[in-house]
């Protein structure tokens, strides 16, 4: 016994329906599954390194002045805690570096705050303006 035709597109038509809810929960699916990273960094010459700083608390942190080399050079404050500290022992002041950082914000008495923390750096090669570097 036969599906008449009539009878048949619906189950056609049913078919597609459900078919197209499967691919949309796979594309919702891999939506959520989409991760992107995007990594923030400041990039200059280290101007500063400050002495590691132990709290009551038994917090510790380092800090370091980075002066970008942007047309309007900015110095930032980074600080570099816990482990992270040691990383800062491999540089000095005057290096050109690519600093890996998180924004952290917290509210203290009504005020907010905003935290530059390094986790990462990287030594970079200065940005050369000049024609030193080409062939005679």
């Amino acid at each position: 016994m036969g599906l008449g035709s009539e009878a048949l597109n619906d189950h056609m038509y049913e078919f597609d329906k459900a078919e197209e809810r499967h691919y949309a929960a796979i594309e919702a699916k891999e939506r959520q599954l989409t991760i992107k990273i995007k990594t923030m960094t400041v990039e200059g010459n280290i101007k500063l390194i400050g002495e590691t700083q132990t709290f009551d608390s038994g917090f510790t942190k380092r800090q370091i002045v980075v002066t970008t080399n942007d047309m309007y050079p900015q110095e930032i404050p980074i600080d570099f805690t816990k482990d992270g500290i040691a990383i800062i022992d491999n540089y000095k002041v005057g290096d050109n570096v690519t600093v890996h950082i998180n924004l952290r914000g917290n509210e203290h008495n009504g005020k907010y705050y905003v935290n530059v923390q390094g986790w990462k750096m990287e030594n970079t090669q200065p940005v050369s303006n000049s024609n030193d570097d080409l062939p005679v």
